[in-house]
């Protein structure tokens, strides 16, 4: 059963790593409802990715993403 899932990550402020996230969405057929982005500090971004998805994809997307190394932290949680 597919819910809405509210991603948030922290990444390194480097150029494409917004393409390697987005790119790990499209590997997987999920479309990205939402997409928002927010410097924090120099070095680093926020942004936050709301998706609807059955929960074994977002679990296989939430640990894909956390081993990228250009990827500081990352917080799945599902929307009610």
């Amino acid at each position: 059963m597919e819910k809405t899932y509210k991603i948030t990550a922290v990444i390194e402020n480097r150029i494409a790593v917004l393409n390697k996230i987005t790119s790990a969405f499209l590997k997987r057929h999920v479309n990205i409802e939402s997409l928002n982005t927010e410097k924090t500090t120099p070095e680093a971004i926020t942004i936050t990715i709301m998706a609807h998805v059955p929960q074994e994809t977002m679990q296989r997307l939430a640990a894909q993403l956390g081993s990228m190394w250009d990827v500081i932290s990352i917080t799945c949680k599902e929307e009610k």
